[in-house]
């Protein structure tokens, strides 16, 4: 179960080896990461959770550059930390033209890949900070100054 707190990252690609890359290194961060196949469905799962990272794969025909737009005009994504991945350098400047933050060239380097997320975990939680909401239930208590009469209330009903 994962926890309300939780940083989460999605990680669209189809290559197995950047999902294994990904997966292993975010949890040495204890980052939550969501590996997706393909584009199928990602704007919906962005319009409905929050992630504090998107990992996008601009090799593979992965729909990434659409991905990036749908999550820079998404309110609760559009400030997510956006790192793009791919062996093409027309594609990471396209990346960095459309607001990637973070852009690595394959073949990956894990250590270089692991300096960058070090680095970029302070952006990750202060965007979890900035999001993060946790509903609150208070009794209120309610005093009428002219005739004294007091009404306690929660959230579903009231008591004279």
């Amino acid at each position: 179960m994962m926890n309300a707190a939780e940083i989460r990252a999605l990680l669209v690609t189809r290559d197995r080896g950047t999902i294994e890359t990904f997966t292993d290194l975010f949890r040495e961060l204890g980052v939550y990461m969501q590996p997706a196949i393909g584009a199928e469905g990602i704007p919906e799962e962005l319009g409905r959770t929050k992630y504090e990272a998107l990992i996008l794969d601009y090799d593979e025909g992965s729909g990434a550059p659409a991905i990036l737009d749908y999550a820079r005009k998404s309110p609760s994504n559009r400030t997510a930390v956006v790192f793009a991945v791919s062996s093409d350098a027309a594609y990471r400047q396209q990346a960095l033209a459309q607001g990637a933050n973070f852009v690595f060239a394959r073949p990956l380097a894990l250590e270089e890949i692991r300096n960058v997320l070090r680095a970029a975990y302070d952006l990750m939680i202060r965007e979890r900070r900035r999001y993060f909401r946790c509903a609150a239930e208070l009794p209120i208590l309610l005093v009428k100054k002219t005739s004294g009469t007091d009404i306690r209330c929660t959230h579903d009903q009231c008591q004279q």
